[in-house]
């Protein structure tokens, strides 16, 4: 079957997903699990920390039915909707059949539809991982308040992949030195672009553990074919290897847009509860000599214990954490010469981005944001809290240049009877403007 035919019709199912995907900022319960999964020594797995956490039940939300042009903490959704999740099969060792649906109301004129297949998946265990198709959002890297290649706010992706989804190392003598490892290669259809039409997400991410508390990952990603444009196994071909920067006369021939890079992450953590670590990650936003080049950067630190005076505040056993982040969406702009244009290519006129949202860090291309954040857990009640200062950089793809950004963010959950209630407010300001959101949900469980 020849490339282009079958690409077509891999891109029925994804348009079909796709069609009625809901815009989300990282979900508040992403970011519980992720802490819980470091407070109790265990790391962060890959199930945890690369793809949304599936909560087998039924969520209710209401609040503002739009978005910020910043990170915000939220349920994962706006407006005023619902989203039931149910499993109809996991097998371990073969099919695991997951249904979702969700439908909200979103703010005319944003280009998101209302209704939603998130958290549908159907897989079948293939070697160490699982082939799957599904509908849901990553987040790659270590940071906290937004991932610079692929980030937890994007708009859920209809994808068909292939993804190892635990920890073990390889048997092999020669390969498991590199410890506990897991991947995820995907090609998912991108919504609401017009110049082109349908393009396409090709993902690629491997992360392994060396060494005790060392995570190292390689992530890669890449815009490429849409309607009109060269989608045959030779131009796919030629963007895996590299061979997409071409001259101004010849860029018909090139064949995509693409972002790759490293992230590292090593953390410590005593028998006493208490743990630390820093991390980092670094971006191309091209290449040169097949490898990333004009580098966005993200580096940070972070700590967490068990409060040990929580019984004072009515919060026992509770554990907590802090951190500190800082990010430069500028290419080149950390540690050179800044070339604005960072989420943008000139085959792509609505950019790196889905359903009109940006792919990677949630403050866009072209600014830097400074963030401070903390997380409070407990069986009675759980908070995440976070500040952010920033400036917005000459050729900003957000905001207006020099202009500077602040925010701020707070989030309660606490359990009620068979449910849970959350609530969060957001204000994002750059210049004299501000826009607020808030937001209340409900979850029930199956």
């Amino acid at each position: 079957m020849r490339t282009d035919r079958l690409l077509r019709r891999m891109g029925v199912v994804a348009a079909a997903l796709n069609a009625c995907a809901a815009w989300a900022a990282p979900p508040v319960d992403w970011l519980l699990e992720r802490h819980r999964s470091l407070a109790q020594g265990r790391g962060v797995p890959s199930a945890v920390a690369q793809s949304a956490p599936v909560f087998d039940g039924v969520r209710g939300w209401a609040g503002a039915n739009h978005r910020l042009s910043g990170p915000v903490l939220d349920a994962g959704a706006t407006g005023i909707g619902l989203r039931a999740v149910r499993t109809l099969a996991d097998d371990g060792d073969g099919w695991r059949v997951r249904l979702g649906a969700a439908l909200s109301n979103v703010r005319a004129g944003t280009g998101l539809p209302r209704l939603s297949l998130e958290g549908t998946e159907v897989s079948r265990v293939l070697g160490p991982g699982r082939l799957y198709m599904s509908q849901e959002r990553r987040h790659w890297g270590p940071a906290w308040v937004g991932s610079l290649v692929l980030d937890g706010a994007t708009p859920p992706l209809a994808a068909l992949g292939w993804r190892k989804g635990d920890d073990r190392a390889f048997e092999s003598r020669w390969l498991s030195w590199l410890g506990p490892w897991s991947a995820d290669l995907f090609v998912g259809g991108l919504a609401a672009h017009r110049q082109p039409e349908r393009p396409w997400l090709v993902g690629m991410r491997v992360t392994v553990q060396p060494a005790r508390g060392l995570e190292l990952g390689l992530s890669r990603t890449m815009q490429w074919g849409g309607k009109g444009r060269d989608e045959s196994l030779g131009s796919f071909a030629r963007a895996l290897v590299g061979r997409d920067n071409y001259d101004p006369g010849n860029r018909a021939l090139e064949p995509g847009n693409q972002l790759a890079g490293y992230d590292i992450r090593y953390g410590v953590h005593w028998p006493s509860g208490w743990s630390a670590a820093v991390y980092g990650q670094a971006i191309g936003e091209d290449e040169a000599g097949h490898m990333p080049y004009k580098f966005l950067v993200t580096a940070g630190a972070e700590a967490g214990g068990r409060w040990a005076s929580a019984r004072h505040f009515g919060l026992p056993g509770a554990t907590w954490r802090v951190f500190a982040e800082w990010s430069d969406t500028g290419m080149k702009h950390a540690y050179s010469a800044h070339q604005p244009g960072a989420y943008r290519h000139h085959m792509f006129a609505q950019g790196y981005t889905h359903h009109g949202q940006v792919l990677g860090h949630p403050v866009g291309g072209d600014a830097e944001l400074r963030s401070v954040g903390a997380i409070v857990d407990s069986a009675r009640a759980s908070v995440v809290m976070a500040l952010h200062r920033g400036r917005a950089l000459p050729g900003a793809q957000l905001h207006r240049p020099g202009a500077e950004l602040r925010g701020a963010a707070l989030a309660l959950m606490v359990p009620l009877g068979g449910a849970r209630v959350g609530a969060a407010w957001n204000r994002w300001r750059h210049d004299s403007q501000r826009d607020d959101f808030a937001q209340l949900w409900m979850d029930w469980a199956w």
